[in-house]
């Protein structure tokens, strides 16, 4: 079972219900329709947050989750509209790109499919540092701490779904693609990586199309950069090779690979397939599986045996009516397993000093997974055939507490 620093602590919550301050009963648009489902429980719990623009607040729509992340739905008193509102602490490295910034750079250069920034603001006089001593404090000894943090607030403009609540599995795909579509355009356009692909990164718009969201991680690849120690990225979603060795440079193939184990995770927990009765052992040792080593702790076994040999998942895994998606998959982790047998032999060739070092390098351009292309015309292949239509997500799991394969109780990834 994953520790509370490795697992993802990401929740997204359900809408609150009651009645609202600035609603009415009968709301006439999609928009309205949805600030209706985060109304206040009580008006008098509101307060008025300043951040270059002012917001009216209540309870918050999460818990506090690394790296001390919370967030509300405010309502924008000068727009008179709901917004989203996130407030962190972000760690101070030079190999870390302020978040926010990055995304502001990513409208101007018409990267598709991303949030509108309203504004953003570090608060000044803070007194948390008063209370590092103090007994009560939980957390890591003050003097193991290695990052400077600034308290950091940013709005956007959108209210998004999670991903859970696809209305079909072909949106759920779209909705993806539309991601990886923005991921794209910031990595060709900007320079960009985003370096945190997960489920609860990627939202569905009102509108029904994908945003890729928190940029956090983000970080400009263009020009030689420290980095820091440790991974950057969402344990269930991370590339097999910065789950074996943290130490490794984050690069393309990491984000790429990402995207195709989100689209891996939705599918095998929320729609029908032949593996459902293995789907607890699947998610414990595909995407949950760590070991314990004196240098930390490390990954990446059952995605390995996944993608080389389809472990855990069978050779035979099939989603009922789902023939596009079925492909897809199967497509996606074979280009994984190409581009790993690939970099391997060449990085064994080169450490070994075999002397086609440069040839193999050289032919790592023709895999599929050197760019987006590959993985871009293995979304399009499969949209453009037939899917199901009004298939609805379900989750697949047993109910927590009620593990079917070993009666032990796990954590599932929260959507």
């Amino acid at each position: 079972m994953l520790t509370p620093l490795e697992r993802d602590p990401y929740d997204i919550p359900s809408p609150v219900s009651g009645s609202s301050l600035f609603t009415t009963d009968s709301p006439a648009s999609m928009e309205d329709r949805e600030s209706n489902k985060w109304a206040l429980r009580d008006p008098c719990t509101a307060i008025v947050l300043k951040i270059s623009q002012e917001l009216a607040v209540c309870d918050p729509i999460s818990d506090v989750h690394t790296p001390a992340t919370q967030a509300w739905r405010p309502y924008d008193l000068k727009v008179e509209k709901f917004a989203c509102l996130k407030d962190n602490w972000r760690p101070l490295l030079p190999s870390l790109d302020h978040g926010s910034s990055l995304s502001k750079d990513l409208p101007d250069a018409h990267v598709r499919n991303i949030l509108t920034y309203e504004s953003s603001d570090e608060p000044r006089d803070q007194t948390t540092q008063e209370f590092l001593g103090r007994l009560w404090r939980t957390g890591p000894p003050y003097g193991s701490i290695t990052a400077k943090r600034a308290h950091h607030r940013v709005s956007a403009d959108l209210i998004g779904h999670s991903l859970s609540k696809f209305q079909s599995s072909r949106q759920i795909m779209q909705v993806i693609y539309d991601a990886y579509l923005a991921h794209k355009d910031a990595f060709r356009i900007c320079g960009i990586l985003h370096r945190d692909i997960s489920v609860v990164n990627i939202l569905i718009s009102l509108n029904g199309t994908g945003i890729l969201s928190d940029w956090d991680m983000a970080h400009q690849v263009s020009g030689p950069s420290p980095r820091h120690l440790g991974r950057t990225g969402t344990w269930f979603f991370m590339s097999i090779k910065l789950l074996k060795d943290p130490t490794s440079i984050y690069i393309l193939q990491d984000d790429l690979e990402s995207f195709c184990y989100v689209v891996i995770y939705l599918a095998l927990r929320y729609l029908p397939h032949n593996r459902v009765s293995v789907l607890p052992a699947i998610m414990a040792n595909v995407f949950e599986h760590q070991y314990i080593v004196p240098t930390g702790v490390l990954g990446g076994g059952g995605k390995a045996s996944m993608v080389h040999a389809r472990g855990y998942i069978g050779e035979d895994l099939e989603f009922t009516d789902h023939k596009p998606l079925t492909a897809w998959i199967d497509t996606a982790l074979t280009i994984i397993e190409d581009w790993s047998t690939s970099t391997r032999k060449w990085r064994r060739s080169k450490l070994m000093g075999l002397g086609n070092a440069d040839g193999l390098e050289l032919k790592l351009k023709d895999q599929a997974m050197y760019d987006h292309q590959g993985l871009d015309e293995n979304f399009q292949t499969a949209l453009a055939k037939k899917w199901p239509e009004n298939d609805k997500g379900m989750d697949q799991l047993p109910p927590k507490g009620k593990n079917s394969y070993n009666g032990q109780t796990k954590t599932w990834f929260k959507l």
